[in-house]
């Protein structure tokens, strides 16, 4: 009886380390650090879409890539972010209203998927407007996915 028992616990403890060591995607829900990044103080511009386009979120992690969603004014160069170290996250859009956009944060939900969050201000003209807005945040490889989450004030 008691080598029953023995093998019976035996089983049982094989099994819960089998399950326990099952790999699982750690959930998460913890808040990115971000920097918003603004195009102001350059001679740059983003480039402007054509309606109707979706809304999206657009990861960069090169200089090369920057260039393809930026235009130059004369004397114009592409700005300074330290690659290496940093992703810069754009989201954009194009709407039938004027738009005010606000940042509501960046959040990593596991360990490879994110989701910037952007609040849409509608405006009263019925005018067709781009909108864009930029983060810079700790470094975000090609291969993490990141959604754009949208809430209209």
């Amino acid at each position: 009886m008691k080598k029953v028992l023995h093998i019976l616990c035996l089983f049982f403890l094989i099994g819960m380390m089998t399950i326990g060591c099952q790999k699982k995607e750690k959930v998460m829900s913890d808040f990115v650090p971000y920097e918003e990044f603004f195009l102001t103080e350059s001679a740059c511009k983003w480039v402007e879409l054509t309606y109707p386009h979706e809304n999206e979120v657009v990861v960069i992690n090169s200089r090369k890539e920057l260039a393809d969603y930026i235009t130059f004014d004369d004397g114009g160069s592409i700005p300074s972010i330290d690659f290496s170290q940093h992703t810069l996250l754009l989201a954009r859009g194009v709407r039938p209203y004027s738009n005010q956009v606000t940042i509501k944060g960046v959040q990593r939900l596991s360990i490879s998927d994110y989701v910037m969050s952007v609040e849409l201000a509608v405006g009263m003209a019925a005018v067709i407007t781009n909108w864009q807005v930029a983060v810079i945040t700790p470094k975000i490889t090609n291969g993490e996915k990141v959604r754009l989450h949208i809430s209209e004030q």
